[in-house]
């Protein structure tokens, strides 16, 4: 069976999703009343968190490993090897 990989892209659009997911998460949170209020900021933080983590681990070449977010768009090619990104 072949192991499905995603692409750069596909990845820093998943990271940057869970990103915003996580905040909205606290937000909506924050303003609930009772037991929500409590819990929900919280899992939000660790959301952005985790999504952060994963974004500087698995955002990066394919072919040698450079990190890919310096900027907000991922370029075509690495800058580093000149490999395209697919």
């Amino acid at each position: 069976m072949e192991k499905k990989t995603y692409s750069v892209v596909m990845r820093y659009r998943l990271f940057s999703a869970l990103s915003w997911i996580g905040v909205v998460i606290a937000v909506v949170g924050y303003f609930m009343d009772g037991l929500p209020k409590q819990i929900l900021p919280w899992i939000g933080l660790v959301t952005v968190i985790i999504a952060v983590v994963l974004r500087f681990t698995a955002v990066r070449c394919p072919h040698c490993g450079h990190l890919l977010t310096e900027s907000k768009k991922i370029p075509a090619q690495c800058p580093k090897c000149d490999e395209e990104l697919h």
